[in-house]
C-alpha cells in the first residue's frame, strides 16, 4: 500500500513513511516521499463501495481509501492535503506557514535566518537555518517519551521507526514521530479491520 505547526506546540498523525526535503528549508522545498503505508479502509474498492468512516475518502484512480486527497479534506491543525502521501499535513512548503517558520516533513518549524534569535530551548543550526531542540539523542532529555532526535527537523521524538515501539503502539509515524496502533489497516484484527487516520486506532466501521 501508498503512504505521504509548529511541532513544539502539535503534530501531524497519520501514515508510516518520511518525507524528505531537499536542501536547505527555504520555503520553496521539494517534497520526496519513502515507499510506506497509508491509513486505507482495507480491501475496499471505493469506486463500487463506499469507505467505510467519514475520515476516509475515495481515491478514484486506485479506489482507495485514503485519509485525503484534497485540502477540502483536511483541518486545522493540518490543513494541507499531501496528495503524494494522502494524508493531511500542517503544511507542503514555507508559503503555508505563518512568518518566521518554514517547512520540514509536513510540519512548521522556527526558522532563524541569519544566524538569529530561536525560541527558549531551541538553538539556531546554520546549515538547515532552522531551531532545533537537538542534533544528537543525547540532547533529548527533557521526556523520558521523546528520547530519539529526528535530525531531520531537530526534535525530539518517540520513535524514529517501528522497531522503537511496544506491542499496543507498534507501529510509528514517523512525520509525526510518534507510536501508533495502526498505520493502515493490514495493521489491524479482522474485529477491528480499519485504521482511522484520525486516531491512528483500529475500529469496526
Amino acid at each position: 500500500m501508498r503512504c505521504a505547526v509548529w511541532w513544539a506546540l502539535s503534530l501531524a498523525a497519520a501514515c508510516h513513511g518520511e518525507l524528505d526535503f531537499n536542501d536547505a528549508i527555504d520555503g520553496s522545498i521539494a517534497v520526496t516521499v519513502d515507499a510506506g503505508d497509508d491509513a486505507s479502509g482495507g480491501d475496499i474498492d471505493c469506486r463500487t463501495a463506499a469507505c467505510p468512516l467519514p475520515t476516509l475518502h475515495c481515491e478514484l484512480a486506485s479506489g482507495m481509501c485514503v485519509a485525503c486527497v484534497a485540502d477540502t479534506d483536511c483541518a486545522s491543525p493540518n490543513p494541507r492535503c499531501d496528495t503524494a502521501l494522502h494524508r493531511c499535513v500542517a503544511c507542503g512548503t514555507g508559503v503555508d506557514c505563518p512568518s518566521g517558520q518554514s517547512c520540514a516533513q509536513g510540519v512548521c518549524i522556527p526558522s532563524c535566518p541569519d544566524g538569529g534569535a530561536c525560541p527558549q530551548g531551541f538553538t539556531c543550526q546554520a546549515s538547515s537555518s532552522m531551531c532545533v531542540e537537538c542534533t544528537v539523542s543525547s540532547d533529548c532529555k527533557k521526556s523520558s517519551k521523546a528520547r530519539l532526535c529526528q535530525t531531520k527537523t531537530g526534535r525530539c521524538v518517540e520513535c524514529r521507526a517501528d522497531t522503537d515501539c511496544t506491542q499496543g503502539h507498534p507501529r510509528c509515524d514517523t512525520i509525526a514521530g510518534t507510536c501508533v496502533r495502526c498505520l493502515s489497516s493490514a495493521d489491524c484484527p479482522s474485529a477491528q479491520r480499519v485504521c482511522d487516520p484520525a486516531t491512528l486506532g483500529c475500529v469496526h466501521p
